[in-house]
């Protein structure tokens, strides 16, 4: 259950999350196996290099290149099996899968089980540096960062953390030249059964963070159109059903009209209103709940000297044993780099607006034309009929008018002084 449960905190981290790829098919690796980003050591009975004759280390190199835009690596261990023979580090694309990293080609590497870094350049070396309190066990959370804006005189600093915790504040440098190598994130286990999630991140500033606001915001602005669409639809079926009403009342639902399509503009040119509206929501929800009526590091890197001359420590015999697996890993595979998808949505959210706006200021536009005709037809109807009442009027006035002028005089006929009414009976 705790594995389920940092399985599912671990890969649904919001704004990196369907970015980058995942799976075998990111990783070039031996004697490992990936699943999204679970990465399971089963050891050199599934190395295609050593085919279980070597109880070497097996690594996995990921494909996407650490970037100032994905300078994080993170690993959380989620099982040892008895031993943390781990290493987390930083290599070239040439490595190789099967040693630690750090341990050869002037890499830097984090052996969880020691506690140690291993990097080419003072203060520490390849044979690496314990650090007190820096081991690692099940459910730690492994931080692996480039520190690409602090790069000086063809060297960066690599940051390791454990647990969200700087492990030293040494200098871990390593050579990085961005137009020559790229600097690439790699796991090695030393033992059948480790288990690690492990993803690369975003820069807690960077433009895949912007992206995934923007995403969110322009799928809530889509929702929130959609909706007022619907409100105005709903009001135009009224304006159509309503033309038998008081001129007022058209009105007043001619007006709602213009005030969801102002409301429409404020969303677009506002950047507070969709906010706005999310509080109004807030409240109108906690209101119906209630019963109410809603209604009414930058420090100088000079002071580091590289290492004189590069003095391996291993074994001749063991790394003579480690350069042959190495080469016979053979060349790195070509890079992955970063899907976009979420930038892609965005840009999809943004012309999905863009169509249906179109489509319904047609469509809404020609509804009000159609509710003008008729009202025009419904208002020539009652002019004709109320032309035909006043013609009647005026008749009957005549009439009377004759009526009285012909009184005083008794000595005509009746029918000399009938009124002769003309009446228009439509």
């Amino acid at each position: 259950m705790v594995n389920q449960i940092a399985y599912k905190t671990f890969t649904t981290h919001a704004p990196d999350q369907g970015m980058l790829p995942t799976g075998q098919k990111a990783w070039q690796s031996q004697g490992i196996k990936i699943e999204n980003s679970l990465l399971v050591c089963e050891g050199g009975n599934f190395c295609e290099t050593c085919k279980g004759e070597s109880d070497e280390c097996h690594g996995a190199r990921y494909l996407v290149p650490f970037s100032p835009e994905f300078p994080h690596l993170e690993v959380l261990i989620q099982e040892t099996d008895g031993q943390r023979c781990l290493g987390v580090g930083v290599v070239w694309k040439d490595y190789g899968n099967h040693a630690m990293p750090g341990q050869t080609k002037r890499t830097v590497g984090y052996l969880v089980d020691k506690g140690k870094i291993l990097g080419p350049f003072e203060p520490v070396s390849i044979s690496g540096k314990e650090y007190e309190d820096a081991m690692a066990y099940r459910g730690d959370l492994i931080g692996c960062t480039v520190m690409f804006q602090e790069l000086k005189n063809g060297k960066v600093p690599i940051q390791i953390t454990l647990n969200g915790k700087q492990i030293t504040q040494d200098k871990i440098l390593i050579e990085y030249d961005p137009s020559e190598k790229s600097l690439y994130p790699f796991i090695s286990m030393g033992q059948t059964g480790i288990r690690v999630l492990a993803k690369l991140c975003p820069s807690q500033n960077d433009d895949a963070h912007l992206i995934g606001t923007i995403k969110a915001t322009t799928d809530s602005m889509t929702e929130k159109m959609n909706s007022n669409w619907k409100k105005v639809d709903a009001i135009v079926e009224r304006i159509n059903g309503e033309l038998s009403n008081e001129d007022e009342e058209f009105e007043q639902l001619n007006f709602l009209v213009l005030k969801k399509l102002e409301h429409f503009e404020d969303l677009i040119t506002d950047p507070d209103q969709l906010e706005r509206d999310e509080a109004l929501e807030s409240i109108f929800e906690v209101g119906l709940e209630s019963g109410v009526d809603m209604f009414s590091i930058g420090e100088d890197l000079e002071h580091f000297d590289v290492c004189s001359e590069y003095e391996p420590v291993l074994e001749p015999s063991r790394e003579q044993e480690l350069s042959h697996l190495n080469e016979e890993d053979g060349p790195g595979l070509e890079d992955q780099q970063p899907q976009n998808s979420l930038l892609k949505k965005t840009h999809e959210n943004l012309e999905e607006l863009k169509q249906t706006a179109d489509s319904k200021f047609t469509s809404v536009l020609e509804s009000l034309e159609l509710a003008e005709t008729e009202a025009k037809k419904r208002k020539r109807y009652q002019k004709e009929k109320r032309e035909k009442v006043e013609t009647n009027l005026r008749n009957i006035q005549k009439s009377l008018k004759d009526l009285i002028k012909a009184r005083p005089s008794t000595s005509r006929p009746n029918d000399m002084y009938e009124p002769q009414i003309q009446m228009q009976i439509h």
